[in-house]
């Protein structure tokens, strides 16, 4: 029988790129013989130890979690990663603050096959952060990120991030109803620093619908902020603020659903900013990604801050939104045949003062204002920040899938005595 909290044998300097050696020359081994490994074949179980930063107390944790790890609402630091392997689930509790020391290689890994199980509220929720906000020292990118890996189905995998992270999602007998985590008021701060353009914040990678989450806030990533590698995962109530790179990007033949999404830019950017990116693969790449949104919000700050791109045989239905303050609110690539199919469709949306509405890549062929399916709403509406809405015009959301709220207006946040970002958000 497994036990908890066992010591591990030999201190092993548990780092992503510490074992790579072990992992590259096994992988090639077993590869080769049509078997895919998980990242570390020789799990090191891990250690909890007592330790002290900068006057505060709290458990450092080192090695591989390969069985139930129970982390209470106490401070947690993590120096060298953090992977939840095959047989392991990690269960955190309301109020844990986990510090992760500043390195990009610095991440939480959970496996295919491992389980993720966070049981944050509103007036406790847990915390992923930097390490240098206890010092008072903190920027975007000061840590790597959270990726959870899952069995469901993609239609391709980028090999430099399975070489960082491991095998995720499966292009064959995938099964899109997997669950790998259930996550509830999640804050991830300071988090998605640059790997190789491939980083993300949060990145669920071929995540099944059984992957339950809901209030989620990602505040300050240095690239992407919440990112989705193919599979069926569905997101409720999620915030990304003030991220230096894509705040949403979907590829690899992402099929989830989310509703209640604000995207908010408070500071000005110097460098070309796009809110939501949206990509499948090419026309050979099945299966295509197709999202559905219901009830977002997306506020920039003018110049360089731009709302929706779609390419790349991405198909999308989007309703009930309201996209406010960019340089450019939705740009579509040459998507002419699959918006007169009805397979992309973005209506019943308030665009407010952009200083483009609708952009097309392929000299100007796509006008999505005039396909019948899209209704779109140019003026004011009420907003304070990020909280508003529109109720004339809207979508009934359940029309796509009954997987949605009945949210009868357009907007991530109907208005301020229906504010589900209240109270534990990091503003």
């Amino acid at each position: 029988m497994k036990k908890n909290n066992r010591k591990i044998q030999v201190k092993a300097g548990f780092r992503f790129f510490g074992i790579w050696s072990l992992f590259l020359a096994t992988t090639i081994l077993l590869l080769g013989c049509g078997k895919e490994l998980p990242l570390y074949p020789a799990a090191k179980t891990y250690e909890l130890i007592p330790t002290q930063v900068n006057g505060e107390e709290m458990t450092e944790i080192e090695g591989v979690i390969n069985d139930t790890l129970i982390l209470t609402g106490s401070k947690y630091l993590i120096r060298e990663g953090l992977l939840v392997n095959e047989d392991g689930n990690l269960i955190i509790e309301r109020g844990a603050i986990l510090y992760f020391e500043n390195d990009a290689a610095n991440m939480l890994v959970v496996e295919r096959g491992g389980k993720l199980k966070i049981n944050g509220n509103a007036s406790a929720p847990v915390i992923m952060t930097a390490l240098g906000e206890l010092y008072g020292n903190t920027e975007a990118g000061q840590w790597g990120g959270v990726h959870i890996n899952g069995n469901a189905v993609l239609n391709d995998r980028n090999e430099t991030l399975v070489g960082i992270i491991g095998n995720y999602g499966k292009t064959v007998n995938g099964n899109d109803d997997e669950n790998s985590a259930t996550i509830s008021y999640l804050r991830i701060q300071y988090a998605g620093a640059m790997q190789r353009n491939i980083g993300g914040a949060l990145n669920l990678n071929g995540a099944g619908s059984g992957t339950l989450l809901d209030h989620i806030q990602i505040y300050k990533s240095a690239s992407h902020g919440l990112r989705l590698r193919g599979g069926a995962v569905s997101v409720r109530e999620i915030m990304i603020t003030q991220s230096l790179g894509t705040s949403l990007r979907w590829e690899a033949g992402w099929r989830g659903q989310i509703q209640q999404l604000v995207i908010y830019q408070e500071d000005v950017v110097s460098d070309t900013l796009t809110f939501i990116r949206g990509e499948s693969g090419t026309a050979s790449e099945l299966p295509f990604s197709y999202p559905k949104i219901s009830n977002y919000t997306i506020v920039g700050r003018g110049d360089n801050t731009r709302g929706i791109r779609l390419e790349d045989q991405t198909r999308c239905l989007l309703v009930n939104g309201i996209i406010a303050h960019t340089e450019r609110a939705i740009r579509t690539d040459a998507l002419d045949s699959l918006i007169i199919a009805g397979m992309v469709q973005m209506g019943n949306t308030v665009l407010y003062d952009n200083k483009i509405n609708f952009y097309d890549h392929d000299n100007g062929k796509t006008s999505l204002l005039n396909v019948p399916q899209n209704a779109w709403y140019k003026g004011s509406v009420g907003l304070d920040q990020y909280i508003g809405s529109r109720a004339t015009g809207a979508a009934n959301p359940q029309d796509m899938d009954n997987w949605f709220l009945p949210l009868s207006y357009m907007g991530g946040v109907e208005s301020a005595s229906q504010d589900w970002t209240n109270g534990w958000i990091k503003k």
